[in-house]
Parts: structure tokens; C-alpha cells; sequence
């Protein structure tokens, strides 16, 4: 829906970027860390999962993580008071036109009134406030569609999303006054010596050709602050909402997606004949859109991309190696 040309690349090809970015890195830690929570692991269990050994990610995102972990069981405690969950549960059925859906829902659980419920986990960079458009966009959110329908395959009755959102935290790491060991501050002069008054206290405030001696908060530090910072304003990180499905929009998607299945197969048509196969998916050329891109390094230029040797930093492999990995252990 965003770039044909990058969907070829991506779902017709299986070209990946050997290394992911920071953004999805921390979702995907997120994901694993709430899969641990909703099976009943503690906070301690649930960080492990989040974080194993060998995970390429720098400290202040692990800090990050952490802190947001440990509110997370503070405000909402280390499992569901009420209902039953089934954490990561997988589907696969035929959908038309020779296509499959095939996927993997968050959860699916009993509400503590008897309702049955797909529980959906979000990480954001969005405004999740109560009149933020977040909540409109999440109205026809195409793959909770799929979740749903997918749910009533496996005879799940689910009218439903209990979305359980979080807020990726918009403070960072700052300045802080270094502390002697009798926690007062310490001012420099121009030489770098320490100054203090006449009485021969350390002087606390900076004058003319003095600085404070400081350091970048380190990632303990960090933490520290954010955790503290989510104590107090818990609403703006944290929202869980009941948003219902209306069956009229159900309808919608599904003529969407027979349109989609059309387009794809009516593309794949059009590359009979062409030397270039990807010329036969169209690009969205735009900021909005390459600025997001894995291929705009060489989509921009034209450039022609051997399938057989793989551009520098990229790879082919299945196009959902999360479930074929899931397969293989199933």
C-alpha cells in the first residue's frame, strides 16, 4: 500500500538488510518482553527475554527498555488479574486467488465479563492521548482486520481489540552535575582546579571563566530518570483501550484485500518480458516515503540489483522469517 516497487523487493524477492534499524530492534525486544509477561514470566525473566545475550543493542536502548519493562509490571503487575490470555497464537488459511493469510496475533483471551477479545500490543512514537488521531487510524487498522478474521477461522467469537499501547519515550539522556564524595558540585576555573571560597568551601555556582564539571548521564542514570519520569505521568506512556469492531468494516477490508490480491497478481503479469522485473511494480517517489525506505540506496539511482549477488548490506531470505523459524520449531 505505501510503495509497490518496495513490496516487490520485499515480498516478490526477499531482499532484507542484513542489519535491522534501532527502531525495530526495540520493538521487537518490546514484543518478546510482553510474549514473556502475557506466558507468566516475572519482570526479571521477561527483561532476559527482551534482551538475551549477544542482542546488537546500544545500552541506552537497553536502558530504556528496562526502565519501561519495570513500569509496565508496577502499573499493570506481573499477570492479568482477570480472563484467560493465549500469548502469540499462529494462523494460516486461503484467502482467495491463490493466497494465503498467514500470520501471528498477539493474544487472544476471555475478558473478565466472558467477552472474547483480541489483545493487541503497540509500541508508538504518536500522541496515544484520548483525542489523538492514533486512536482514529487504529478504526481500520488492515492487519487487526486480519487478526480478526483469522481469530473466527479458529472459531474465536472476537467482536473486540483490548490494544495495550505503549509510548516510546521522548526524553533522552542529558548533562548532570558530577558529585564529590560529600555530594556537593564542583566548579572548575579556566586551569581546571577546583574552586572554592574563602572559607574554603567548595563554591557551588559557576562565575565568569568557571564551569560546573558534569558527564552525560549514563545509562543507570538514564534509566533511573525515566522510570521516575513514568511514575509520574504514567498515562502518557501506557494506554490500554477497548476499541470494537464493526462488522461493516470488516467488509470493507476484505473487498480491500481481494483488490490487493488482484493488483499483486495483474503485477506479476506484467513482468512477462521485461528484463527488469521490478519495472513492472510501480514506485511511490516521495520524502514520505523513500525517507522510510530499506532501498532507497539504490531504488533512487535506478540502479540494477543482481538477485544473485545481493547489494552490499543486503540479503534474500523468506519472506517471514519469524514464522518459518516458528514452523521449523512447531
Amino acid at each position: 500500500m505505501k510503495c509497490l516497487r518496495s513490496a516487490y523487493w520485499s515480498y516478490e524477492v526477499g531482499l532484507r538488510k542484513t542489519e535491522t534499524s534501532l527502531a525495530l530492534r526495540i520493538g521487537s525486544a518490546w514484543a518478546r518482553a510482553m510474549e514473556a509477561r502475557w506466558n507468566g514470566l516475572d519482570y526479571d525473566a521477561a527483561l532476559s527475554k527482551a534482551l538475551p545475550e549477544g542482542l546488537e543493542m546500544d545500552e541506552q536502548s537497553c536502558a530504556t527498555i528496562a526502565a519501561l519493562l519495570l513500569a509496565y509490571y508496577r502499573l499493570y503487575g506481573a499477570s492479568e488479574g482477570s480472563g484467560k490470555i493465549h500469548a502469540e497464537v499462529q494462523f494460516k488459511f486461503p484467502i482467495g486467488h491463490g493466497f494465503t493469510a498467514e500470520g501471528k496475533m498477539d493474544g487472544l483471551g476471555t475478558l473478565s465479563d466472558g467477552r472474547m477479545a483480541l489483545i493487541e500490543g503497540k509500541t508508538t512514537s504518536a500522541s496515544i492521548e484520548p483525542d489523538s488521531d492514533y486512536w482514529l487510524r487504529l478504526a481500520f487498522n488492515m492487519q487487526l482486520y486480519q487478526y480478526i478474521l483469522a481469530a473466527r477461522e479458529l472459531d474465536w467469537d472476537v467482536s473486540t481489540v483490548l490494544y495495550d499501547v505503549t509510548r516510546k519515550p521522548t526524553i533522552k539522556p542529558k548533562q548532570v552535575n558530577d558529585l564529590d564524595e560529600a555530594g556537593m558540585k564542583i566548579v572548575l576555573d579556566a586551569a581546571g582546579n577546583r574552586v572554592l571560597k574563602k572559607n574554603g568551601e567548595p563554591k557551588q555556582s559557576a562565575g565568569e571563566g568557571e564551569t560546573l564539571q558534569c558527564h552525560i548521564e549514563t545509562p543507570d542514570e538514564f534509566s533511573a530518570r525515566l522510570l521516575e519520569d513514568i511514575s509520574l505521568r504514567p498515562d502518557f506512556y501506557f494506554v490500554r483501550k477497548e476499541v470494537p469492531i464493526l462488522e461493516d468494516n470488516l467488509e470493507a477490508f476484505k473487498l480491500q484485500r481481494d483488490a490487493i490480491s488482484r493488483l499483486i497478481i495483474s503485477l506479476r503479469a506484467n513482468e512477462q518480458g521485461l528484463e527488469r522485473k521490478e519495472n513492472a511494480w510501480p514506485r511511490n517517489v516521495s520524502e514520505m516515503t523513500c525517507n522510510f525506505c530499506s532501498y532507497q540506496s539504490f531504488c533512487l539511482q535506478n540502479l540494477t540489483v543482481d538477485v544473485k549477488h545481493p547489494p552490499e548490506g543486503f540479503k534474500i531470505e523468506g519472506f517471514n522469517p519469524e514464522l518459518e523459524k516458528q514452523n521449523e520449531t512447531n
